[in-house]
């Protein structure tokens, strides 16, 4: 069926769960989780925050951003790497934004440090739903806290 635009209406467009073709750029939804707790990262592969989208377009791109209050050690020290996951604590490790390799190593040589922030913009060409997470891992002791994280998914379309 051709497209047709008249006055009053636009007709021609097959919609899509209940969207007919959204303007690229568009966001088309928004998921977000958070704690204001500190965890203890005493170890590896120890999981921050996780949130799950199920993106409405394989075409989709979807937007992460991840946050957290501060990252502190009491006894003045440590070091904790960041690495953002899709698809659980097991799953495929994405690169961070402003950082040379998949870990970002941040070091927490003061009692408090302010606000850590990621973002990141993945493909993951599908509409199943899809678990985002940021892990961390330290070989610090004592352990250092990440305290207060949130991540937010935005589904973007392409």
């Amino acid at each position: 069926m051709p497209l047709v635009l008249n006055s009053s209406s636009i007709s021609g467009l097959s919609p899509v769960d209940g969207l007919s073709s959204p303007q690229t750029g568009s966001v088309l939804q928004v998921v977000n989780a958070g704690n204001t707790s500190a965890t203890n990262v005493n170890g590896t592969n120890i999981t921050v925050q996780t949130a799950s989208i199920t993106p409405k377009f394989s075409t989709s791109k979807i937007l992460v951003i991840f946050s957290c209050g501060s990252a502190d050690n009491a006894s003045n020290g440590g070091e904790i790497a960041f690495y953002l996951k899709r698809g659980g604590s097991t799953g495929t490790i994405l690169p961070l934004q402003n950082a040379s390799q998949t870990g970002y190593l941040f070091n927490t040589n003061r009692l408090y440090q302010a606000g850590v922030t990621f973002t990141y913009l993945d493909s993951p060409a599908t509409t199943s739903a899809t678990t985002y997470g940021m892990y961390c891992t330290t070989a610090s002791s004592p352990s250092p806290q990440v305290n207060g994280a949130q991540i937010t998914l935005m589904e973007i379309a392409a």
